[in-house]
């Protein structure tokens, strides 16, 4: 729980449990996580 910061002043887009700046991150993030890569490195 955040109670207290300084605003990142910066756009949010979301989807489901992902929260990212952009669509196209959200659009990785889903293939990502479709293909079995999301969180490997």
């Amino acid at each position: 729980m955040v109670l207290a910061g300084d605003p990142l002043n910066q756009p949010i887009a979301h989807m489901g449990p992902f929260v990212m700046t952009t669509q196209a991150e959200i659009q990785q993030a889903v293939r990502d996580y479709k293909n079995g890569d999301f969180g490997n490195i």
